[in-house]
């Protein structure tokens, strides 16, 4: 009966969206299987049949190819207004098949306040997402809605971690290891999004074209530049590092928050919507001691200066912020570690 019942409303959702060859079919098929059915359900579905046969008939004297964008505005509302997983998963993949793709991560999106795991929420939307834009850019609308959900840590590093397997599906290698130390970030102890991500960065690090060498051009600019590449590497791969401010309303509280980019140079630290409240708190000039940075075999505690606090305009994390700091004391515990 719970088949049956599934097919009937997927039938009804194809018939209300104008997809009335699609409909049609599903009634056929479970017309072919009426050794199942009762004889009121037998009968009841002929006659959906019969109508929808009419009403294609009916189209077809009137010239008309489908429904309207303003009956389809009208359905979605209609449909959005039902709070059940399988009305939802049956409106979703109604809107796919019509190629309303927003419309259907609009859908998928109304599951992650139900009880349905959104691991398997999170692979429909990036599927939807990259119908509609690049991979980069389906990424980063995907990590818009999952941060928009305000998760517990761990299970949006799930999530984040799930999209980033899409994106390695898709052969978007570099978009995945963006994701993944995201997601390790908010989840350090999490071995399967380690595993993942060093055997990513290693694919990616023996890829052919990847060591490709520079041609040299005067003699004192190579020594230069060899100096500084044999330098960088000494600096541990920092994933996310750890702070306590000392007063003020977030006193107490271990704040968390993962290494963007870095250099000799200095460090950019992602501040995302939850831990918004630091920058009203913090200042270019302003130290904060006892920040552990955390790498993947590597820990270190040092004083940093914060030398500047930008909002991203463009990019994976448009709209959020970076704190840039600098620490001579990540230069010298890194060279005790090599």
């Amino acid at each position: 009966m719970g088949d049956f019942s599934t097919s009937i409303n997927e039938a009804e959702v194809y018939k209300s969206m104008g997809l009335l060859e699609e409909a049609m079919g599903v009634y056929r098929r479970l017309l072919a299987d009426s050794e199942a059915l009762g004889p009121e359900e037998e009968q009841a579905i002929r006659e959906k049949l019969e109508e929808i046969q009419k009403d294609l008939e009916d189209q077809e004297e009137r010239g008309e190819e489908g429904v309207s964008k303003e009956e389809i505005t009208v359905i979605k509302e209609s449909l959005s207004a039902q709070d059940n997983v399988q009305t939802i998963l049956d409106a979703a993949f109604a809107f796919k098949e019509l190629g309303l793709y927003e419309e259907a991560v609009g859908e998928y999106t109304r599951l992650f306040g139900m009880d349905y795991p959104g691991e398997k929420v999170i692979p429909e939307i990036a599927k939807c997402l990259m119908k509609l834009h690049s991979p980069e850019k389906a990424s980063e609308a995907a990590v818009n809605i999952i941060e928009s959900q305000a998760l517990e840590g761990r299970k949006e590093a799930q999530l984040k971690f799930r999209l980033g397997v899409e994106m390695e599906k898709v052969g978007h290698p570099e978009l995945a290891i963006k994701l993944y130390k995201s997601a390790l970030a908010l989840d350090p102890k999490e071995n399967r999004i380690k595993n993942r991500l060093v055997v990513l960065e290693k694919r990616q690090e023996n890829a052919p074209g990847k060591r490709e060498d520079k041609p040299a051009k005067s003699g004192p600019e190579v020594k230069d530049r060899r100096r500084e590449e044999r330098f960088i590497p000494k600096i541990p791969e920092f994933v996310f590092v750890e702070f306590e401010l000392p007063d003020g309303p977030l006193k107490g509280k271990i704040m968390r928050l993962q290494v963007l980019n870095y250099s000799k140079h200095g460090l950019a630290l992602l501040v995302t919507g939850k831990d918004k409240k630091l920058l009203e708190l913090l200042k270019p000039g302003d130290k904060i001691k006892n920040v552990a940075f955390y790498a993947r075999w590597a820990i270190i505690k040092v004083e940093v200066l914060i030398k500047h606090i930008t909002r991203l305009e463009d990019g994976f994390h448009k709209g959020h912020y970076i704190i840039g700091v600098e620490s001579d004391e990540i230069i010298e515990s890194s060279r005790a570690l090599s």
